[in-house]
């Protein structure tokens, strides 16, 4: 395993207790925190390794060492910052399905630059490196089963704009589910998202999250 160290920008504990079972008061502490991560602290070596990175904190204290993934609820904010290009190699700041924070180094040939869900659709546009020879769908893909869909996508040169109804997306199996988002033009391109946006959407009385996975991808989701 690798370590990359990043710089504390701030922390400072708060207080507050909850009530033992055997009564009275336990006190408990939170340590919000803030951090800054440079690319320039990524080796060449380190940089050419694509994969992905565990964000983890690190408490000592009184003879004391706690270690822990950072993470948090997915449907809430923060918002997922802007991924970062270095040496040819993209640094994606992104979270898993259970809302756990990581870094992903990889490279694109597809680009998402603008999405948005507008009268119940979704709209994304972008750009390809390559069109190819074929005429490119968007393939959406269930996590759960593999369950695909697919919808059309309109190609200006190397521009690309799609539309996904959301309501004709299929109901969710059991408590939610996760499709990802997946350019398919004979191979399958994952396109990388490049803007900050996340949207929460609401259907037909059904509830969407479309946000970035931890690979990068743009990652649509009903609960």
């Amino acid at each position: 395993m690798t370590w990359c160290r990043c710089p504390t920008r701030r922390a400072c504990p708060s207080g507050r207790a909850s009530s033992r079972r055997t009564g009275g008061r336990l006190p408990e502490h939170a340590f919000p925190f803030r951090f800054a991560f440079d690319p320039g602290a990524l080796s060449r070596g380190q940089l050419a390794r694509h994969g992905h990175w565990d964000l983890k904190v690190q408490l000592r204290g009184h003879g004391l060492r706690l270690d822990g993934r950072v993470a948090g609820p997915r449907w809430l904010p923060p918002l997922i910052p802007v991924p970062r290009r270095k040496a040819g190699v993209w640094l994606v700041p992104a979270r898993n399905a259970k809302g756990a924070w990581g870094v992903r180094l990889r490279t694109a040939e597809a680009i998402i630059g603008e999405y948005r869900v507008d009268g119940g659709e979704l709209i994304l546009s972008g750009e390809m490196t390559d069109v190819g020879d074929g005429e490119p769908v968007l393939r959406l893909q269930r996590r759960s089963d593999g369950e695909e869909m697919y919808f059309p996508v309109a190609l200006a040169g190397q521009d690309f704009h799609a539309r996904v109804p959301l309501a004709d997306i299929d109901e969710r199996v059991g408590h939610e589910s996760w499709w990802e988002v997946v350019i398919d033009q004979g191979t399958a391109l994952r396109p990388l998202v490049r803007t900050r946006q996340r949207a929460v959407a609401t259907v037909d009385e059904r509830r969407f999250l479309i946000d970035r996975a931890e690979d990068g991808c743009l990652l649509l989701a009903e609960r």
